[in-house]
């Protein structure tokens, strides 16, 4: 990002932040859950409708850190290692190294 578009994203990330906060509370335990997409697509719809598409940008950023945060949480508290359990994506090659570097190295001699 450039100055110019980091300081335009930055403004509205207060906002965009409160409503991604209300949207996850309000979400938690709603029944019947094929609700959560569409309430989901509500306040994705009404940020796009205010923000255009950089609100939608600093929504799934914000998206992002929150599930980041919570899946850190619950591997902590899990005593689980933080790591990937696949890699996906447009740049296969590279995630995909990046995946095999980082999974622990099995003994060939183990078989268990």
């Amino acid at each position: 990002m450039n100055e110019e578009e980091d300081m335009r994203l930055a403004g509205m990330t207060p906002e965009i932040s409160r409503r991604t906060l209300v949207m996850l509370r309000g979400l938690a335990g709603l029944e019947p859950p094929e609700q959560v997409p569409e309430e989901a697509m509500v306040v994705a719809d009404a940020v796009l409708a205010q923000y255009g598409t950089d609100g939608l940008r600093v929504l799934v950023m914000t998206l992002a850190a929150w599930a980041t945060a919570q899946i850190e949480n619950v591997a902590e508290l899990s005593g689980r290692r933080r790591e990937p359990t696949w890699c996906v994506g447009d740049r296969r090659e590279r995630r995909e190294a990046r995946c095999r570097a980082s999974r622990p190295r099995r003994d060939p001699k183990d078989t268990a």
